[in-house]
């Protein structure tokens, strides 16, 4: 490796100032310069440390050249920016994967990341995934996807307007699919916010639903528990003795067998 001297500034994209290419000092650059012998493919990475003339942001620029492209090999530079340039357009997720059923996640995942790296075609295609992936963990059945989809209607798993929706994710998927077709920026929004609004409906309000029931049987599970024991009677006082009610009253005479008789005189 050797160390690039560079005073000149280099056009660096800064989204902290408009989003555009910005001039950046040069803080530190080092070039390494590679070669295969076997096929006399070379080339070259350049790592650079540069700081925004404008908000003072460092950034870490690698910038790579080799003959092995197949797009005119001779000039066609490769430069990627530390931080993510794209990081400050990233889409923060209205749902987290793992509250889905894995292969659903997963495709949300995956499309959410073509979202944020600016793969507009791919993340058509995978809103049509995620509806497949939706269709598959329901078990519904069909020939091909409109089939499907009319079918979770059917099975009771959405209503005729929240399959309307979803035909609307079917078409961009089909065109990004089919005919290569990119989406619009505001399509593929418009798109998660449909696909991510019926997968709330479907997978994480039940489970909050469910809470809610779980929680509310035990309060009236509490409720009766605590009214029945208010309700039982109190315990009556023991009876008084018999030994007072039975003895002769004062000044009575006693009767019976055991009463003595005078004597005769």
């Amino acid at each position: 490796m050797a160390e690039v001297k560079e005073t000149v500034p280099i056009p660096v994209q800064c989204n902290h100032c408009g989003g555009g290419h910005k001039k950046h000092d040069v803080l530190f650059a080092e070039k390494s310069d590679w070669e295969d012998p076997e096929t006399g493919e070379h080339g070259y990475v350049i790592y650079t440390v540069a700081r925004c003339r404008g908000c003072e942001t460092i950034r870490f620029v690698m910038t790579s050249w080799d003959t092995s492209s197949p797009y005119d090999p001779y000039d066609s530079e490769t430069v990627r920016v530390f931080p993510d340039n794209a990081s400050a357009d990233r889409r923060t997720p209205a749902l987290s994967q793992f509250d889905l059923p894995d292969k659903v996640g997963q495709m949300y995942a995956e499309t959410l990341q073509a979202y944020d790296a600016g793969a507009h075609t791919l993340c058509g295609a995978g809103l049509r995934a995620i509806v497949e992936a939706l269709c598959l963990d329901q078990g519904v059945a069909g020939g091909n996807l409109l089939k499907k989809i009319e079918a979770l209607v059917a099975g009771g798993h959405l209503a005729k307007k929240q399959a309307d929706h979803l035909h609307e994710e079917r078409y961009l998927g089909n065109s990004a699919v089919h005919e290569m077709e990119k989406p619009s920026k505001s399509d593929l929004e418009d798109g998660l916010q449909i696909i991510e609004g019926l997968l709330k409906t479907i997978y994480i309000l039940p489970v909050h639903a469910e809470g809610m029931k779980k929680r509310r049987e035990a309060r009236a599970a509490k409720k009766a528990a605590t009214a029945a024991k208010s309700a039982k009677p109190a315990k009556t006082a023991a009876p008084a003795a018999a030994s007072s009610s039975s003895s002769p009253a004062a000044g009575s005479k006693p009767s019976g067998t055991g009463a003595l008789k005078k004597p005769k005189s």
